[in-house]
């Protein structure tokens, strides 16, 4: 079967339309809120405490777990008639009813001489471990809370994500290279696990995210389920000034980006 993802980075001032906003209360986190807020915050009991209109407000427990660990599992996020109308446009996007330039549709476990008709997933890191700051501009402030919204029950079967615990907390980033040779033939990257790292899977319900940070290891399983896709909607929320000093470089997330701007991503300039 089928993994897809849907990937869209947004600034942090930009509006998430029909995603619910989620206060990410973190000192780590791009959403930063003052201490006497911080203390306000109760521990909730039920998800009936933690949807205030559109807003999903989160725990201090989920607060430590993220610092302490790169990631949090949030459940419930958005209600089964929120995700039916993520789902529309999701498969029209697969239908190739939305446009998408040059190579942003592709299969990302191969390189990009794969035919369409070919295609095993679409848009998605797989199977390779890799931490998301490694395929970005190192820039003053890089701070990202990225959303992976579960379109359906992600297991370990259909391949979850995997996310190595604490390795957002080391100085660099790991050493990276590109899974089929260079990044003129395919988009991905790929880094190796550590005799020490114990990736630990994520499995979700359709409508639950993790949010995870920016450096933290992680990876996506094989869909070795004969009876489910594990689609995926991920938004990276980040500051405007982060995303305008990416533009200025030229850099905009796409696989059409210019080749030097593609190799100089993960490292200090």
């Amino acid at each position: 079967m089928n993994s897809t993802e849907v990937r869209s980075y947004r600034n942090r001032s930009t509006d998430a339309s029909t995603r619910r906003t989620l206060h990410v209360l973190n000192c780590s986190g791009p959403f930063i809120r003052s201490q006497n807020q911080l203390e306000s915050i109760p521990n909730f009991t039920s998800m009936a405490d933690r949807r205030k209109g559109d807003e999903y407000i989160i725990s201090r427990e989920e607060m430590e777990l993220y610092k302490q660990n790169g990631y949090v599992h949030l459940k419930g996020v958005l209600s089964e008639e929120e995700i039916n109308d993520l789902e529309k446009e999701f498969m029209a996007f697969i239908r190739r009813e939305v446009e998408v330039e040059g190579r942003d549709f592709c299969d990302m476990s191969a390189d990009y001489s794969k035919p369409i008709e070919s295609f095993s997933i679409i848009n998605i890191m797989l199977p390779s471990r890799h931490q998301d700051l490694a395929y970005w501009p190192v820039t003053k402030d890089t701070r990202t809370a990225s959303f992976w919204l579960a379109i359906d029950n992600s297991t370990i079967e259909n391949g979850c994500l995997h996310f190595v615990p604490g390795s957002h907390l080391e100085p660099d980033l790991r050493d990276h290279g590109s899974l089929h040779g260079n990044r003129d033939k395919s988009h991905t990257l790929s880094s190796n696990l550590s005799e020490k790292d114990m990736p630990k899977p994520a499995e979700l319900s359709r409508g639950d995210v993790t949010v995870h940070h920016e450096r933290i290891l992680h990876g996506s399983g094989g869909n070795y389920s004969n009876s489910s896709w594990r689609r995926a909607w991920v938004i990276a929320f980040r500051s405007q000034e982060t995303v305008k000093e990416e533009r200025r470089r030229g850099f905009t997330h796409s696989h059409n980006d210019p080749l030097e701007v593609l190799n100089a991503v993960g490292k200090q300039s």
